[in-house]
């Protein structure tokens, strides 16, 4: 018999979770491996490093893209931050010359019940009499690896909807947080931008050069991928929506049609 009581599960936490994902890592595998290794990797290894010394995070890399879970919004903005620094730096060190080796992310972020696979009871899995053979068995192993969470799918949906290097940001994310903690007033938009404060206020820490230089960046690879279509497989349709959407995002760096050169 398939054995699993569900009546012996904690109750749920309301957490954000963020879903980041690596744009075009799919054609990068059909095409090359070592490419699409160096896409997924590189990620994955952004958030291990963002979410160093925070307690309350926990980390899922999947394929070619990444879950991330806190129920703190402070936190969950601090790993955004400084994996999105990463990134940016990753990018920007490519230049045209290395366009294949470019690679862009963006990430959708929601809010709601959550469960983590490592904090289940092992009780759920086996009765009394099966719980030795359980505790040697790989699915207590693989049970750490997995995440329940009803923000999941609007966290992967949100995603699609994110301009390249943006965050967007589901409805359960902007008002579901204050019903659950009032210091918390969940996030002011649905475009989330990862370098200023809820005031629109860039950030301390940030070197706000380093998303102007972004900017320009991004655009300047959109517009070199419309020459190179074929050959990026990147349709002519899918570049159009994203450089609109990077228009829209970073507009503060924008002056009309080019990004502002950086100083």
């Amino acid at each position: 018999m398939l054995y699993f009581d569900a009546d012996k599960l904690d109750a749920p936490k309301g957490e954000y979770v963020l879903w980041c994902d690596g744009m075009g890592t799919g054609r990068a595998l059909v095409s090359s491996l070592s490419r699409a290794a160096n896409f997924i990797f590189k990620l994955h290894r952004a958030f291990e490093i963002a979410t160093t010394d925070i307690s309350d995070v926990k980390i899922y890399p999947i394929m070619d893209g990444v879950y991330v879970t806190t129920s703190s919004q402070r936190d969950m903005r601090k790993i955004i931050l400084k994996a999105f620094l990463e990134l940016t730096d990753e990018f920007v060190r490519h230049r045209d010359d290395k366009m294949l080796h470019k690679f862009m992310v963006r990430g959708g972020l929601a809010y709601g019940a959550t469960l983590h696979g490592a904090d289940i009871s092992e009780s759920a899995f086996a009765d009394a009499s099966h719980l030795k053979e359980f505790k040697a068995s790989k699915l207590n192993e693989i049970r750490s690896m997995l995440l329940l969470s009803s923000a999941m799918k609007a966290a992967y949906d949100a995603e699609w909807l994110a301009p390249p290097f943006g965050i967007y940001v589901d409805s359960s994310a902007l008002s579901i947080p204050q019903l659950v903690n009032r210091s918390d007033k969940g996030f002011q938009t649905g475009l989330y931008k990862w370098w200023e404060d809820n005031s629109g206020t860039p950030l301390v820490e940030v070197e706000v050069s380093k998303v102007e230089t972004l900017a320009r960046e991004v655009y300047k690879h959109l517009e070199e991928s419309r020459k190179r279509t074929l050959e990026l497989d990147y349709p002519i349709d899918s570049i159009n929506r994203h450089a609109s959407a990077v228009k829209e995002y970073f507009y503060n760096f924008f002056d009309n049609e080019t990004p502002k050169e950086v100083k």
